[in-house]
Formats: C-alpha cells, sequence, structure tokens
C-alpha cells in the first residue's frame, strides 16, 4: 500500500502545488477550490505509473491517463479523506 508520505507523496508536497495554483498568477487570481486529499492505491497495480516530477523537486506524482482511471479507482483501498482544502 502507498501511504500519506511515502516517495514524496504527501500532504506537504500536495498542499504545496494547491496554494500555488490556488494563489494564481499576477494579476489573474485563481478563483475556484483546491483540495488536498489522502488514499491508499494497492502498491503492485500503482508499479506501472512511473513516479513524474511536476515542478519543484518536492512535486512528486503519479500521472495516470484518463482512459485508466477506472481501473485506478478499482485499486483505491479504504476511503478517500479530504486533509486540506484551499478557497
Amino acid at each position: 500500500m502507498l501511504g500519506d508520505g511515502h516517495a514524496g507523496f504527501g500532504r506537504r508536497s500536495g498542499e504545496t502545488h494547491q496554494r500555488q495554483r490556488w494563489q494564481g498568477a499576477p494579476g489573474r487570481p485563481y478563483d475556484g477550490a483546491g483540495f488536498v486529499t489522502r488514499f491508499e492505491v494497492e502498491s503492485e497495480f500503482l508499479s506501472r505509473y512511473p513516479v513524474q516530477q511536476a515542478g519543484g523537486r518536492t512535486i512528486l506524482e503519479l500521472w495516470v491517463p484518463a482512459e485508466d482511471l477506472d481501473d485506478f479507482n478499482a485499486h483505491i483501498v479504504g476511503e478517500i479523506q479530504v486533509v486540506h482544502e484551499f478557497r
């Protein structure tokens, strides 16, 4: 299982990414909402997706193609928790 904080996929990374989006670009503020979530996915399933660096060194993500989302969702274990909200 992949837990919060494993391999850089932690709350701080998600919060940094959402805070940057929420603040918006100079002269063009972001007007929406962002959420940081925590959930576990079966490790064997996740191994098919390489870790991608998205911006800064500490922002690491798995890029799951849209056509794989139903399969990805089927491998989520337990509940999805909202740990931070940006408005």
